[in-house]
């Protein structure tokens, strides 16, 4: 079914599922066979973790943005979740983490999963791996990360996150996912080939976030975006930040 898009300075519906636990048992439970962790978990695991401010340069104890924990809010209750944003406010860092521990969770849980975090260069997409294996190390998850930064594995069922490059109608091919991320899809330089390669290999049931500044010229981003469909969509305003 579709989401309206919202369009308000802060979302207004994840504050009160955040502020408890008891909340959650009126979410209907999924039968997929994940695990899914709730938003208000992976807000306290973010506080033990350390990131660097890409503004200044200085490390410091993470305090998850609003716009941070309505993502995770977004991700717990939806399998497909789109956020557009007008500025920097921490996205691909928040989105990041939900792949690490959800990957993580269900490797323990006993379930293989597969996570791609597509980026436009593959600079980036190793960028984004190591920030994921990074934040693994401080949370203590046990992980290897191979390929030159390219991938992360989970010890128990092989659970792997993988960095993926947008580029053309091979993305994915032969492979099967259980979630992506697709970070600023409308600056791909093969949009429609990569997003039309990539959805085909995702399960039944898996999710897919896309994450992007605006600037949607890209027909096939575009098209996601203002048409009805099973995105749930989610803006943030210059002064939600």
């Amino acid at each position: 079914a579709m989401t309206q898009c919202v369009k308000a300075d802060l979302c207004e519906t994840p504050f009160p599922l955040l502020s408890s636990h008891s909340i959650f048992d009126e979410v209907p439970a999924r039968e997929d066979g994940f695990v899914w962790i709730p938003p208000a978990v992976i807000a306290r695991m973010a506080e033990s973790v350390r990131v660097t401010n890409h503004a200044t340069g200085i490390t410091s104890a993470w305090e998850p943005y609003p716009e941070q924990l309505c993502i995770w809010n977004d991700l717990y209750l939806y399998r497909k979740c789109f956020a557009l944003k007008v500025r920097q406010m921490g996205s691909s860092t928040a989105h990041g983490f939900f792949a690490g521990v959800w990957a993580a969770a269900n490797d323990a849980a006993g379930n293989f999963v597969r996570v791609a975090v597509v980026v436009d260069t593959d600079d980036k997409a190793k960028e984004r791996i190591r920030v994921i294996a990074d934040q693994l190390e401080q949370l203590g998850i046990e992980h290897k990360v191979s390929g030159g930064n390219r991938k992360i594995t989970f010890p128990l069922e092989g659970s792997e996150i993988l960095a993926m490059t947008a580029g053309g109608r091979r993305a994915g091919a032969s492979m099967t996912f259980h979630g992506f991320v697709l970070s600023e899809l409308p600056f791909w330089r093969q949009c429609n080939a990569t997003y039309s390669s990539l959805l085909p290999a995702l399960v039944q049931d898996g999710w897919v976030a896309v994450e992007s500044t605006m600037g949607i010229e890209d027909p096939t981003a575009k098209d996601i975006w203002v048409s009805p469909n099973d995105f749930h969509k989610r803006f943030f305003s210059f002064e939600s930040h």
